[in-house]
């Protein structure tokens, strides 16, 4: 992907209607949280996502600055948090190669 493109951000296989989040940073860490799973990225900011669809999926997008200079050649890491009722879902990690 390129600064000033849209980064598509894709979730399935979660609980129907469940609101998330998305967690992206620039570094991954391994922080284990027990029986909530592991958070895979160190949060630089999360970006509310809405809602899962009744099949458990959720597609975001998310615009990159054209005009940052610090995105170029960046690895961006990214992943999502899921609440059902009183339960915090973590999915897994996904990396992103923003080019020059």
């Amino acid at each position: 992907m390129m600064p000033g493109e849209k980064m598509t951000l894709r979730l399935s296989e979660a609980p129907p209607a469940s609101p998330l989040a998305f967690i992206l940073g620039m570094q991954p860490v391994s922080l284990d949280l027990g029986a909530l799973g592991s958070i895979l990225v160190l949060p630089t900011f999360v970006v509310p996502g809405g809602a899962t669809d009744a099949e458990g999926k959720a597609v975001f997008s998310l615009p990159l600055p054209a005009t940052d200079p610090l995105l170029r050649n960046t690895t961006l890491f990214t992943q999502a948090v899921v609440v059902n009722g009183g339960n915090v879902g973590l999915s897994e990690a996904v990396a992103s190669r923003v080019c020059p």
